[in-house]
This record gives C-alpha cells, structure tokens and sequence, in this order.
C-alpha cells in the first residue's frame, strides 16, 4: 500500500481493525524514511494515540476522509504511560505514522491533498 504525498511516496503498513490499530508500531525497532503505517477508520472521528512500548519518536499525521491533511504531531516521543496521548484538531479518517522529523524535511503540511491507493 502507498501514500503520495507531493513527490514522496511513503510504503504503508495498513491497521484497519481494533487489534492492528491498538499494536500500531509498538515494539518495532525502527522506520526508513520512506516507511509508515496508515491506521484507517470507518468514518471521520478524534481518534487517540499512544506511543506506549515504541522505541523511537514518530511524526503523526492526521488526514480528513477528502485527504487533506489537517494536523501533523511532530516528533511524538516514546512513553512509558498509556495516559499520555496524541489527537487531531479535526476529525479525521485517516492517520499516517512517519519517522520523527519526516514532515519537517519533505515540507508536508496541514491542508495539503495526498493521494493513498488502499
């Protein structure tokens, strides 16, 4: 599975049910850059992440169900507590976790349309 996003294309794990979403990368050693994982929902919603049991800092990046991106959590560091959570400032339908700083250096910003072939 692909995410486009401007000219760089990310290769994407999908997690579209309860069990995939909840492990997400929990326990993965590291991410390339051109790597992520897209958590899919059924609909538009505020959904809450945690980086409980990760191993290395993520970019987060929230996208509507027309795919725009409307939130990115930069740099969301590895938590030892499942209380310390991350969500949108908008509903989204999907969510795209990157390598930490991945926004920062392919200039990927909130509003901008990205195509997802899933």
């Amino acid at each position: 599975m692909r995410v486009k996003l401007g000219e760089k294309v990310v290769k994407a794990r999908i997690a579209d049910n309860l069990f995939t979403r909840s492990k997400g990368l929990m326990f993965k050693k590291s991410m390339e850059e051109d790597e992520g994982m897209l958590f899919v929902f059924n609909r538009e919603c505020f959904p809450r992440f945690w980086m409980l049991g990760m191993r290395f800092p993520i970019d987060i990046i929230w996208i509507n169900s027309k795919n725009r991106i409307v939130d990115i959590t930069k740099n969301a560091k590895p938590s030892l507590s499942p209380w310390k959570t991350y969500k949108p400032r908008e509903a989204c339908k999907y969510v795209l976790e990157v390598k930490a700083d991945f926004s920062l250096d392919n200039g990927i910003k909130i509003g901008k349309r990205i195509e997802i072939d899933y």
